[in-house]
């Protein structure tokens, strides 16, 4: 029974966050754009998440009690994360963005045609950055990554966008907790590794 809870729980974490739902754009369409550019602001949300036991078991139980459960595991990780990449200068929206641009520019369909003030712009937004527990079934704690695409034209409508995420189900290594304190690389490496995994399921699905 403490097993189906906690894989309700999971499961309910990451509704909402699966790419889904998005708007389409026609290849053809697509193609008709001579240039694209992706914007030099990236939102973050107020606070990273953090997801650990209580927060699952808090969500499988629900209600009041389940509210409490959850708020009293948090013991402020998610002032923690943000207090120490900022000040190991681990810059989450540029790694975003610098992932994003670098796949683009690769893509088939856009090579020579990435520039700095494009014809129709992406907007990226990451809704969703911090750590998710893995140990459950695991050690250690996986990278929660994020990240809403809009491909923008110049008049400001929206042509496509999209989400996707990576959490306790992607295949990026998980480390121990204190390893993403005693060490930036780890989480500068996490971060760029899921950067670019939401970043190529993203652009799979521009214009198919």
């Amino acid at each position: 029974m403490k097993r189906l809870l906690l894989l309700l729980a999971i499961h309910l974490a990451g509704a909402g966050l699966c790419g889904c739902g998005g708007q389409a754009i026609a290849p053809d369409r697509l193609a008709t754009i001579p240039t694209f550019s992706v914007d030099k602001e990236v939102p973050l949300p107020a606070a990273p998440g953090y997801y650990g036991k209580a927060q699952m078991w808090g969500s499988a139980i629900g209600g009041a009690v389940g509210g409490a459960v959850m708020e009293g595991g948090n013991n402020d990780v998610p002032g923690r994360i943000k207090s120490y990449l900022e000040q190991e200068h681990v810059d989450v929206q540029q790694i975003v963005r610098s992932e994003f641009q670098q796949r683009l520019s690769t893509d088939p369909r856009f090579v020579n045609r990435v520039v700095d003030n494009g014809a129709a712009h992406f907007k990226l937004n990451v809704f969703v950055y911090g750590l998710f527990e893995a140990g459950i079934f695991h050690s250690g704690y996986k990278i929660w990554l994020g990240i809403q695409a809009t491909l923008v034209d110049s008049s400001g409508n929206t042509l496509w966008q999209d989400k996707n995420w990576v959490g306790l189900d992607s295949d990026i290594p998980a480390h121990a907790f204190d390893d993403y304190f005693s060490d930036p690389s780890v989480f500068a490496g996490t971060l760029k590794t899921g950067a670019d995994e939401i970043t190529e399921r993203l652009l799979n699905s521009l214009g198919h």
